[in-house]
């Protein structure tokens, strides 16, 4: 096994030619013993014998060639004769590497480790190294950044991570692309683990829906006929691809001829026709539906729900407006405010359409739930604050999901009367931008 030193320094008192042999350490060993013997001036029939066994050793070893040999790789590397009996200590830097590259390779060495060995090499030097290695019978291991000259020697990879070694059969370029294509894999196959539910609806023969549209987070809508999703198994449908760190926040089913509300983190709200959605499969991403300008999209929802947006804040801030409060824009706009967002109000967390005869239920990050009749919730213009309408600790915050109920269906819901000290009096103050001021 042969190494590729990285101690420029190690053989300063030694010629150049004799560092390139000394890559052959048993070689060496015997040039200088048969010298050491030849120049006793009491030369023994015992030193005699010895040096029968040296040559014949020194043979075996190709050691008539050697010098030849190593001026051979010195010149295909840029090396010089005139520098051949040189000290190394008179060679440049780039010159000792080379001479030290030359040593490696010397002696047809079984396996060959090399460590970043085109550093310091021209062109033609680096061209030189790959034919000889092209041709190199043995086991080449090599450590470099150098990627072309990795492309041109390697027949296999080896990826080194996390204490564990993956083999890849081909060079650089082969590993690369294999590699990457292995961490997308990776990647799709933790978001499928990670999938959860985003939306559910609760779908009838009759409804009359048309079309399901989708929003996801980073702002893009989609729209789907109904009919796409007939006779769906239990491993289900794909409903819309999703870009990379973007999810789905909602899905609702309309007529085709109904209003589409999207809102931001920022207080925003955008509203548009249906129809500025051109229908699209399954298996498709979808289109800009709102420029959420640095925020991220909260809520989805359609006319054919209700005459009022009811917005809702993290820190339990809320009002309803009509929707007709709202400009009608095409898809893609920044939208208008729904609500003042600020610091005591927190970001809008979502918003429903509602007629304001249903009621609301409110759930916190700490377990709080609350019952909330939207007839004692105020109707109020965009550009306000709206009124508290829960109380919540500095730590508390409100869950990004209000759930709707008609009223029927809230009466049966008795929980709400263990939380009732946590109903604001619907007489709250109204807290818009004077007062704020």
């Amino acid at each position: 096994m042969s190494v590729l030193s990285q101690d420029h320094y190690k053989y300063d008192e030694f010629p150049v030619l004799e560092t390139v042999i000394m890559g052959n350490e048993r070689l060496h060993t015997i040039m200088k013993e048969k010298d050491a013997l030849y120049a006793k001036p009491d030369f023994s029939d015992e030193d005699g014998i010895k040096a029968a066994e040296l040559e014949g050793e020194f043979a075996e070893l190709n050691g008539w060639e050697a010098e030849s040999e190593a001026s051979s790789l010195l010149q295909g590397l840029g090396i010089g004769t005139d520098a051949h009996y040189k000290l190394m200590s008179e060679l440049t830097g780039a010159e000792k590497v080379k001479v030290l590259l030359a040593q490696a390779l010397f002696g047809n060495p079984g396996i060959l480790i090399l460590d970043e060995p085109t550093n310091h090499l021209d062109i033609k030097s680096i061209k030189w190294l790959q034919n000889f290695l092209g041709d190199f019978e043995g086991t080449v291991i090599v450590v470099s950044h150098d990627r072309h000259f990795l492309n041109e020697v390697c027949t296999h990879m080896a990826d080194v991570d996390f204490g564990k070694i993956k083999l890849y059969v081909g060079n650089y370029d082969f590993w690369y692309e294999s590699s990457q294509l292995a961490t997308q894999m990776a990647k799709d196959q933790n978001k499928k683990k990670e999938e959860k539910i985003k939306a559910m609806i609760a779908v009838k023969k009759d409804s009359g829906s048309a079309n399901y549209v989708f929003a996801t987070k980073n702002g893009l809508v989609k729209k789907t006929a109904t009919s796409e999703f007939t006779n769906i198994m239990k491993k289900g449908k794909i409903a819309i691809v999703l870009n990379e760190n973007d999810e789905l926040i909602g899905v609702k089913e309309t007529t085709g001829d109904d209003e589409i509300l999207i809102a931001a983190s920022n207080g925003k709200v955008a509203r548009f026709h249906e129809s500025d959605i051109r229908p699209m499969g399954r298996k498709s991403i979808g289109v800009k539906g709102m420029n959420v300008d640095g925020g991220y999209v909260v809520g989805l929802a359609t006319s054919k729900e209700g005459s009022h947006i009811l917005s809702v804040t993290e820190k339990g801030y809320g009002k309803k407006t009509p929707i007709a409060y709202y400009r009608m824009s095409k898809r893609g706009a920044k939208g208008v405010l729904t609500i003042n967002v600020s610091e005591a109000t927190g970001n809008l967390i979502c918003i429903h359409t509602v007629n304001g005869d249903e009621d609301a239920m409110i759930v916190t990050n700490e377990g709080i739930i609350i019952r909330l009749s939207l007839e004692n919730v105020a109707s109020y213009g965009r550009n306000t604050k709206g009124v508290r309408l829960i109380n919540l600790s500095d730590s508390d915050a409100v869950v990004s999901k209000v759930t709707i109920v008609e009223k029927e269906e809230a009466e049966e819901i008795t929980e709400t009367e263990e939380n009732a000290e946590n109903i604001v009096e619907n007489t709250a103050e109204i807290i818009d931008n004077d007062n704020e001021a």
